[in-house]
């Protein structure tokens, strides 16, 4: 498989593009439709906010977009939107580091406005004013750059990468390390004095940046915790803060509660998967939870097998009700269930070609009959097929089960074709 490799500023296919027309043919996008972009933005990042499906040529546009500017090659001190480093990888640059410097920028991607986006278009990219006024237009919604959109991190980036370039200069000279995630700078080092910290929260004021002072932290002592993104480094470990794993814990009591008390199905289905997903982000941290997270799937498969054992049981018994129902039971339920027969009646066309007599009602009733038979097989086939591929060894109890019911009902009703 072909890999694509990073490559300089220079060598990317934005890189000098001169035209729309050039823009087109580098994104892929019809030139038509890249003008419409222009006017359907608003759709595009609204429709990100509600949830609704974005027309394709949105989708591929800001997809494609993403690719070219993630093939650019990323300074080393930059963690976010780059291949083989993460959130993770962000922080255990500081293990065993006896000082840490965290910064955290106030509302950073309100305070990049569509100017800084034109001007990484244009000076960085040396593009065209058309194309770069055009990119500015379509990459920012109310002139600033839209938090959740697939190019927004990396755009975060270019932007101000001037500003972060200064700030890693900084370090160097103090002989300090420095990583970037989003808005989090974190330095670490021998000695972080308070000259370099007000150094370079000027930096970034003088960029235009307000730093968010409840999280400027300066930590010191080798054997102090020190809180970066979310996580804690304690000398050479990096773990989760006690208020992660008191979020699991909720979440692990909720599971078992809903497992042993809901029959809400949907109810148990999301708990699962937001437990499962919590249990994948906290056994980066403890080997054990993984052990946890398979106890957790098996519980649920097993809840799933018995929930598809108990519908097929229910539909089973649901079929032979109807099957074995003799036409005493039936002229019974007909003259118990006359006048919402009736009013079922009149919405059908048969109601325009007959009058309602007592024989058309019993024809309606049993036709009705025969569909509910018709739709509880087919539920039943789909049940024994889910059964199946969930549990394969349940093939020997759903033959029995079918088998016994052939024996029961009329032979023109067999199940032969029900797994």
């Amino acid at each position: 498989m072909f890999i694509q490799k990073a490559h300089s500023i220079q060598q990317s296919r934005l890189y000098a593009i001169k035209s729309l027309r050039q823009l087109s043919h580098v994104l892929g996008v019809d030139f038509v439709d890249l003008k419409k972009l222009i006017n359907e933005k608003q759709n595009h990042f609204c429709g990100s906010i509600c949830g609704n499906i974005f027309y394709s040529t949105e989708r591929w546009f800001y997809k494609k977009l993403f690719t070219l500017l993630n093939r650019i090659e990323k300074p080393e001190y930059l963690h976010s939107s780059t291949k083989r480093r993460s959130y993770l990888t962000n922080v255990q640059i500081h293990i065993n580091q006896p000082q840490v410097l965290r910064l955290d920028i106030q509302r950073f991607y309100e305070n990049i406005d569509r100017r800084k986006i034109f001007k990484f278009f244009r000076n960085d990219l040396h593009c065209s004013h058309q194309v770069a006024d055009y990119l500015a237009d379509v990459c920012t919604f109310n002139d600033v750059l839209p938090f959740g959109c697939s190019s927004s991190m990396l755009l975060a980036f270019w932007a101000n990468q001037e500003m972060f370039e200064q700030l890693h200069i900084l370090a160097k000279e103090a002989g300090l390390r420095m990583t970037v995630y989003v808005d989090d700078i974190t330095f670490s080092g021998k000695n972080i004095t308070n000259k370099f910290k007000y150094d370079a929260i000027g930096l970034l004021l003088r960029s235009g940046y307000a730093v968010n002072k409840s999280k400027v932290k300066l930590y010191r002592g080798l054997s102090t915790p020190k809180y970066i993104a979310g996580l804690v480094v304690h000398q050479d470990k990096v773990d989760l803060p006690n208020g992660k794993y008191k979020v699991l814990h909720d979440k692990l009591t909720e599971w078992h509660d809903l497992r042993l008390n809901s029959q809400n199905c949907s109810n148990i289905s999301r708990c699962y998967h937001s437990l499962m997903g919590y249990l994948s982000y906290v056994a980066q941290f403890s080997e054990k939870y993984n052990q946890i997270k398979k106890q957790v799937k098996s519980e649920f498969l097993t809840y799933q097998e018995n929930e598809l054992v108990c519908r097929i049981e229910n539909t089973y018994e649901t079929l032979s009700e109807y099957l074995l129902r003799t036409p005493a039971e039936d002229n019974k339920l007909i003259h118990k269930n006359w006048e919402s027969l009736c009013e079922d009646f009149h919405q059908t066309e048969l109601y325009e070609c007959f009058a309602q007599d007592q024989m058309t009602v019993r024809r309606f009733y049993y036709k009705d009959k025969n569909k509910r038979i018709d739709v509880l097989k087919v539920q039943l086939k789909d049940l024994s097929q889910q059964l199946l591929k969930l549990n394969p060894r349940r093939a020997i109890w759903l033959k029995e089960k079918r088998i016994a019911f052939n024996q029961k009902v009329f032979e023109p009703f067999s199940l032969d074709d029900v797994p």
